[in-house]
């Protein structure tokens, strides 16, 4: 009779990446719940009070920046969907959230729940998101990266 070895070694943990994916698959799947209309209201005041914030400490290392900020004016223009508005809301109120499944600030790994979110809400909503609302993004990253005022406001 063989007695195993109750510690697990190095080839059965999962990889950081696996980890991360892992947390990643569990945050987009709380999409849904996450865009009910019932939180739309905590979902917006999050939104607005911490979009600006937040994209301008972490610009750099977001992989979704562009249509991140894209969203944020979808959300604010009253001929968007509402649906398309909840599923944007939601997405950007859990990117700023500091509670997420993978901590922002680890490196490599930290926005991976957040893009996992964004990308899921994004995916469904992105045909509303207009050209317009493209425009007024690219103008107010350019104004981030000139180190302006929140240029959403």
């Amino acid at each position: 009779m063989q007695i195993r070895n109750a510690q697990a070694g190095p080839a059965d943990r999962p990889t950081p990446h696996a980890r991360a994916a892992r947390a990643a698959e569990t945050a987009a799947a709380a999409l849904p719940v996450l865009a009910a209309p019932s939180r739309e209201g905590a979902n917006r005041r999050t939104v607005e009070a911490g979009f600006w914030p937040k994209l301008r400490k972490f610009m750099a290392r977001i992989p979704f920046a562009d249509e991140a900020v894209a969203a944020y004016f979808a959300i604010r223009d009253p001929a968007t969907p509402r649906r398309s508005k909840l599923l944007l809301l939601a997405a950007l109120a859990y990117f700023i959230t500091p509670a997420d499944a993978i901590p922002d600030f680890l490196a490599m790994f930290g926005f991976t729940d957040d893009a996992a979110v964004f990308w899921a809400a994004w995916s469904l909503a992105r045909n509303t998101v207009k050209p317009a609302h493209r425009a007024l993004a690219a103008k107010a990253i350019e104004e981030l990266r000139n180190d302006q005022a929140d240029p959403g406001q």
